[in-house]
């Protein structure tokens, strides 16, 4: 059973921690985001990431340097939870966006 699981995770590239949570809290959602805004969607001493946690009660799953895919971040938990924190965190990556477009835009002399 356990070599069969392995396989699974092998053959569709799913972290092993993600799939016992997905499991055990039964729904789980991905937003994409680019690896260079992971460190600010965690913030300073994983704030954001806390803050996410504590007001929906999902975890929040960044992938790991050895993930083949960077882009995607994982949200599992009740139902109610995971939509509550990917919109949130979908919040973030916007205002993320936002905010470097208008850095980007200020320093070019557009603004």
């Amino acid at each position: 059973m356990e070599f069969k699981r392995a396989r699974l995770l092998s053959q569709q590239r799913i972290n092993p921690a993600t799939f016992v949570l997905q499991k055990e809290s039964g729904h789980s959602a991905e937003v994409h985001a680019k690896p260079e805004y992971h460190r600010f969607l965690i913030g300073r001493g994983g704030a954001n990431v806390r803050k996410i946690r504590e007001s929906t009660g999902a975890r929040v799953i960044f992938p790991s340097h050895d993930d083949a895919d960077q882009e995607t971040i994982s949200i599992i938990g009740k139902k109610e939870s995971v939509d509550k924190a990917k919109k949130e965190l979908e919040e973030l990556v916007l205002n993320l966006v936002r905010d470097l477009d208008m850095c980007l835009a200020t320093k070019s002399g557009i603004y």
